[in-house]
């Protein structure tokens, strides 16, 4: 159930998960289940439009810039450090040189 109500408080709250990214809060003047779910229905639609300021960062990075940066501190602090440069070389190849934020689980 993505609408649920919380201790003595009275409180609704909703939680759900939109594109991999979940979203938690009080229901704002909500004082019933159904309030609570219109409450709800109405934060995913303004989500999907772009209409609350919730901006999505772009990261400029790409991926070898990180594995770089991985590599060093792996050298510095692991013991392991030889599995990872073997790891993230198969990363590399998999995926080639990709910007960050398109790496999806």
């Amino acid at each position: 159930m993505t609408v649920y109500q919380k201790g003595e408080n009275g409180k609704w709250y909703y939680n759900f998960m939109l594109d991999g990214k979940r979203y938690h809060r009080a229901c704002k003047g909500a004082t019933s289940y159904r309030e609570a779910i219109q409450y709800e229905n109405i934060v995913k639609a303004e989500i999907m439009r772009g209409n609350l300021g919730i901006v999505e960062k772009k990261c400029t990075k790409k991926l070898s810039e990180m594995i770089k940066k991985y590599l060093e501190y792996s050298k510095l602090n692991k013991k392991s450090y030889t599995n990872d440069v073997l790891a993230c070389r198969y990363i590399q190849d998999f995926l080639g040189n990709v910007n960050i934020d398109e790496v999806k689980p």
